[in-house]
């Protein structure tokens, strides 16, 4: 509440109401009123109905990068692929060892699901901040 006892959060609303009713009384004076007030509809109305709609996930998050010079293949998320060539750095003494070695998995993956069968995944790649 402010210091006059009125809610604080109804103010932006009563000023809009206040706003819609100066235009519906200027466009009973005047036609050409009614054009902002018809673009200030529109506009609510859009604002209202995308919801969730507005906000969409990166395509490149559910594909991978893979490097099949080693085995097990070693693939990380496709919105970074530049940790690549530094993820199959670090898994080469991994790599190396597996060689000849049965049912090791295919690849090293990095996707926001749960590995496959024949795969296995990597710790979190993501960059911080």
């Amino acid at each position: 509440m402010d210091d006059r006892g009125a809610p604080a959060r109804r103010r932006p609303a009563g000023i809009g109401l206040a706003t819609a009713a100066v235009l519906v009384h200027a466009a009973h004076r005047r036609a050409s009123a009614l054009l902002p007030l018809t673009a200030s509809v529109a506009a609510a109305v859009l604002l209202v109905h995308t919801g969730d709609g507005m906000v969409r996930d990166n395509p490149l998050a559910h594909r991978q990068v893979c490097d099949g010079s080693t085995t097990p293949h070693v693939c990380v998320n496709a919105t970074h692929p530049d940790l690549l060539p530094e993820a199959v750095r670090v898994l080469s003494g991994v790599t190396g060892r597996l060689k000849g070695v049965q049912n090791v998995p295919v690849r090293f993956e990095d996707l926001p699901r749960r590995p496959r069968e024949d795969e296995a995944e990597l710790p979190m790649l993501t960059p911080l901040g």
